[in-house]
Formats: C-alpha cells, structure tokens, sequence
C-alpha cells in the first residue's frame, strides 16, 4: 500500500551526483512541533490539497508514493535534525491552512521503529513467497494472490511488533 506525503514542486531539486530528486514535504504545525500529513489514497490528498492550500500559491503540491518502509527512511533524518516530530494519517483539511483528524499524531520515532521491527520479517516472508512462486507482476492476479497469502503473515509481524510498542518506549534511553 503506498503512502502519499505532501511534496512541494517548487522546492524539487537534484538529489546529488548520483541522480535522483529532492523536494521539500509539506508539513503542519503543531502544539509539539511540525507534523508530516500522509494519505492512503490519493484522493483524499487531493481532497485535503484542495481546502488546506486554498489560495496559497507559494506551494505547488505533488504526490510522492512512497511504501512505508521509503517513508520512514525518507523522514527518520529530519526527525533526528528535529525538522519534524509526528505523522498525522489522512488528516482533514477544514478550512484555509487548519485542519483536523480524529487519530492522535504518531511520533515519528515510534513509527521509525516500528517499521524497522517489522521489515525484516516482511522480507524474509517475501523471499520464502518468490522462491516458491515466483515474482508478481503488480497488478495482475498473480500479485493479489501474493498479497492473499502474504497478508496474514504480515499481519501477525505488525501485532507482534505492535504488542512490544510500549515496552521500546519504557526503556531509559528512549525518545519519542
């Protein structure tokens, strides 16, 4: 499933030499500090751009599908420079640059973490499924039955992980 942050155009650049863009996300601000907006679906983004950014002509907003594993990479190091401290997913816009949701934000460091826990088993899952079947084309039938037969798989990793979130945070050390 992909995620969709908030891209700027108008700050997209060359990454470095090595090929590859760079642009800046868009981010809300909050009582604890900025908040990246991701969506699960691009109409909702859209749906947000459309009300959050009303008139603003300083932003030229942009999808970037990332998969939760990118998304993480991409905002673990602007959590670290203290550049953002949550993630909010599919919030509200309700007017002109405010905005609402119904889920309290997530503090990067525990998604970060999170992600981190799980991935290992996703990709040793995925091995297992391509050694015996082969590769899926996304897409195609061969690939929702990929996903019928991954799912649960990924889905006991994620309450495994899940079930251990508070015990990461409890430790001396931790930071959220």
């Amino acid at each position: 499933m992909p995620f969709y942050p908030i891209g700027n155009l108008v700050s997209t650049a060359p990454k470095d030499s090595g090929g590859g863009y760079e642009t800046d996300l868009l981010t809300l601000g909050g009582e604890d500090g900025f908040i990246l907006p991701v969506f699960t679906s691009i109409n909702r983004l859209w749906a947000f751009v459309d009300v959050y950014l009303a008139g603003d002509d300083s932003i030229q907003p942009s999808t970037f599908p990332m998969n939760p594993f990118e998304l993480a990479e991409k905002i673990e190091p602007l959590e670290g420079a203290g550049e953002l401290g949550f993630l909010v997913f599919n919030p509200t816009a309700v007017t002109s640059g405010q905005w609402s949701s119904v889920n309290d934000p997530i503090p990067v460091a525990r998604y970060c973490r999170f992600m981190s826990e799980i991935r290992p088993g996703i990709q040793q899952a995925v091995r297992e499924y391509v050694a015996r079947f082969g590769t899926a084309t996304p897409g195609f039938a061969a690939d929702k039955e990929a996903m019928e037969r991954l799912g649960p798989r990924i889905e006991k990793l994620a309450k495994s992980a899940g079930a251990r979130v508070d015990e990461w945070w409890e430790r001396p050390g931790a930071r959220e």
